[in-house]
């Protein structure tokens, strides 16, 4: 997906503002088409796309017409995704924490404790990584430890945030935040969020999602 810096290379088929629908559908179907056996997607880049509020509801509504779901990778904390996800009635996730911003196994192992951190005061956490050398041998000593911790690995449909499918209207900017990755919620913000736009937060241990397969993130 298109990127704040447009120079980037988003590769054949990127997504980007001021597509006519029709194009959008085309690329969008180039992408997918070209993978089989995923049940949802995951941008990469789309710094500048995520915040195009009606790029993502013709993104969402594509994504109902093929029965997917979104994981918003929140490249910027602007994005709109997940709110148009609620509005369209399209399971969604956001992601808590990037594994490996810096390519070094300290930073990878710093990331992979804050979320854990996440995932013991909310219930999950979704952490986002590429596979590269150092991330992949930082995970390798950090899974074996996983059960000892009562944290459990699972596929990101788990934690999904499912809205009713006729929900007549998104959440507020308020709600949103109130729902926000690593944001401290107070008793009164949580009783603010409508229950149809919570996470279930009634899993039995803690769960993380770690990507597993690039099939289920076909976009480039």
């Amino acid at each position: 997906m298109e990127a704040m810096n447009g120079s980037a290379n988003i590769g054949p088929g990127g997504l980007v503002s001021g597509m006519d629908h029709a194009a959008f559908e085309n690329a969008f179907g180039l992408m997918t088409d070209s993978f089989e056996g995923y049940e949802g997607i995951n941008n990469h880049m789309g710094s500048r796309l995520t915040q195009d509020k009606d790029a993502m509801a013709r993104l969402m509504q594509i994504l109902k017409k093929r029965g997917l779901y979104f994981v918003d990778s929140k490249t910027i904390d602007t994005s709109v995704a997940a709110r148009q996800a609620a509005a369209a009635g399209i399971p969604y996730a956001e992601r808590d924490v990037f594994l490996d911003h810096q390519d070094t196994e300290a930073f990878v192992a710093a990331a992979l404790v804050k979320t854990e951190a996440v995932a013991k005061r909310r219930g999950y956490a979704v952490a986002i990584g590429h596979p590269k050398d150092h991330t992949i041998n930082a995970l390798k000593r950090w899974i074996p430890t996983l059960k000892a911790k009562g944290i459990e690995l699972v596929p990101v449909k788990a934690v999904l945030t499912v809205p009713q499918a006729n929900a007549a209207t998104p959440p507020s900017s308020a709600e949103v935040i109130a729902v926000q990755p690593e944001t401290q919620k107070t008793e009164d913000a949580e009783e603010a969020v409508p229950e149809k736009f919570r996470p279930d937060l009634s899993l039995p241990t803690p769960q993380i999602w770690l990507p597993e397969q690039p099939a289920q993130s076909p976009a480039p």
